[in-house]
Order: structure tokens, then C-alpha cells, then sequence
């Protein structure tokens, strides 16, 4: 099936060596520069943080969220180990949305993805969850036109294809994504 996230075989470190192709291709590499800096790793562990944040005022206090409160209760079937896993999921995916490069948040994903099958921790699961809701996105728009997604071969496996996208690719179906999640607003 071709939004399978079984095997994943290092599906994390392909994208990860396609930000370093292509910083390569960069002058800013020519220049010495890291291809991938300590500051920009920062960066997406604090809007990962961010995005908690974001959720704590959407849903604190919970006197004046109640509804709010109760609707992501309902919707992880009033487990409170899937509420951790959702909001795990969430600060993730605003993560992949707005840091510089979204491909860095996304190897984090399939990394993570990988390296825990069992959904031992909340990170593992709801990264897991993440990438199997892209992934649906990403093939239900292959299926919608083809041609708009030329980097793609329909009859392989997506998830050992996501190394082909660029930032520029990837973060408008991370969005997409989060308005589906009702994380935007307005």
C-alpha cells in the first residue's frame, strides 16, 4: 500500500541527507558554514515548545475550556496516556509548519517513528500517528492529480519517497494537516 509506514529503513536518514545535498549545492556551505547548526536544532526543539504553549491556552484553564477540554479528551477516547500522545502529536506538527527548514522536524518524525515500534513513550506514538495522517494527505493528493506532484512515483511506497520533497513542498501539506487538526485559527 502506498501510505504504508512499514518498513521505514532509514526513511530519517534519507531526508536528512537531502538537507545536506542540498545545503551542499549552497554557497553558505562553500563558506564553511554547518550544514546543519546547533541555533536551527534550538529552533525546532523551542516551536515544538511553542506549540505546547499554543495548546496550554487553548485548553487552560480548564474552568474556561471546558468544551475545549472535553472535545480533545473525547477525541483520545478518554485515555490519558493517548491526550499525552495528542499533544505530542500537535506541537509536532505546528513544528513541521512553521521551522525554517520542515524537512528536520519530519526526520524527527521518522526517526522517532522507527526507532520505537511499540509506542513505548508519547513521542514515539504521536509521531507514528503524525506521519500516518501525512502520509493519507500526501497519497489522497497524489490521487486527486498526479502531475501536480511530479517528484513522485504513484506506484512506490510514499514514505520511502519523502526525502524528494523540498521545504518548499513539504510544509503547505503540514498546514493542511494542521487545519485539519484545528490548529489554525481565523
Amino acid at each position: 500500500e502506498r501510505r504504508a509506514v512499514d518498513p521505514l529503513l532509514g526513511a530519517g536518514d534519507r531526508v536528512r541527507l537531502a538537507v545536506f545535498r542540498d545545503r551542499l549545492a549552497d554557497d553558505a556551505a562553500a563558506a564553511g558554514e554547518p550544514l546543519v547548526g546547533l541555533d536551527e536544532l534550538a529552533v525546532l526543539t523551542a516551536v515544538h515548545e511553542e506549540g505546547h504553549l499554543c495548546d496550554r491556552a487553548r485548553f487552560l484553564p480548564i474552568r474556561s475550556n471546558l468544551g475545549r477540554g472535553l472535545g480533545l479528551l473525547a477525541k483520545s477516547g478518554f485515555s490519558v496516556r493517548a491526550v499525552q500522545q495528542r499533544l505530542e502529536y500537535r506541537a509536532q506538527l505546528v513544528a513541521l509548519c512553521d521551522v525554517p527548514d520542515p524537512r528536520l522536524a519530519l526526520a524527527e518524525i521518522l526517526s522517532a517513528s522507527d526507532s520505537d515500534r511499540g509506542g513505548e513513550t508519547p513521542h514515539a506514538a504521536a509521531y507514528r500517528d503524525l506521519l500516518t495522517d501525512l502520509l493519507e494527505l500526501l497519497d489522497g493528493e497524489l490521487a486527486a492529480d498526479e502531475a501536480a506532484w511530479p517528484e513522485l512515483d504513484p506506484d512506490r511506497q510514499l514514505v520511502h519517497q519523502l526525502h524528494l520533497l523540498g521545504p518548499e513542498r513539504l510544509r503547505p501539506l503540514a498546514r493542511r494537516l494542521a487545519a485539519r487538526e484545528g490548529l489554525v485559527e481565523g
